[in-house]
């Protein structure tokens, strides 16, 4: 409990920094778990670890602008278990197909929350967020949802493909016009439906 407690107060500090920084200045990563699957299978540990410490920074990036504390301490979990992959492929040690395969899935799908979360987020309060970053954060949730599939070895079945396909589609409307689709937050919701379990979702306002 003490632990945990440390923890939460670890992600509130840290959420701080980031909001404190100007966001012109935060660099940009990515999570390209692919690439980093890739670079494993080739035997080449070196970029397979840089590779894979950019996406953990993109995690602790992300990590700083979650408003959700329990997705922030969940995302804060992730980061470290990335960090520890990192380690592993920097000593050259082992590291198994499964594994990163396991890791790049509850990962990927917990990033699909976040950005989900985000987006809704967004919506709600339309004069302080750009529809730019709500078009962003919910291509985001349903590009990482999907892929989570993949690197969990199944198929989403017909209504989670069609979710994910009508948030992509609403993504891209947004960023292309910068107008908000009428059915924004139905798809949203349809998608979030998808990602967080129903009691979870049954709890929020």
């Amino acid at each position: 409990m003490r632990t945990r407690r440390l923890a939460s107060v670890a992600f509130s500090y840290v959420a701080l920094l980031a909001a404190a920084a100007p966001t012109r200045a935060q660099p940009t990563y990515s999570a390209d778990f692919p690439a980093v699957r890739r670079l494993v299978v080739d035997h080449d540990a070196g970029h397979a670890a840089y590779t894979l410490s950019l996406a953990s920074a993109y995690v602790r990036q992300e990590m700083g602008r979650s408003r959700d504390e329990n997705v922030g301490l969940r995302l804060m979990d992730a980061e470290s278990l990335l960090d520890k992959l990192v380690a592993r492929l920097r000593a050259k040690a082992d590291v198994a197909l499964p594994t990163l395969d396991s890791a790049f899935a509850q990962t990927d799908r917990l990033l699909a929350e976040h950005h989900w979360r985000q987006a809704a987020w967004g919506l709600k309060v339309p004069k302080d967020i750009a529809r730019r970053t709500v078009g962003e954060d919910i291509g985001a949730s349903a590009k990482f949802f999907a892929r989570s599939f993949r690197f969990a070895g199944t198929e989403p079945d017909a209504g989670t493909a069609l979710a994910i396909e009508d948030a992509r589609r609403v993504a891209d409307a947004i960023l292309s016009t910068d107008v908000l689709p009428k059915d924004t937050r139905e798809v949203l919701d349809a998608l979030g439906k998808k990602i967080v379990p129903p009691t979870v979702m049954a709890t929020l306002p």
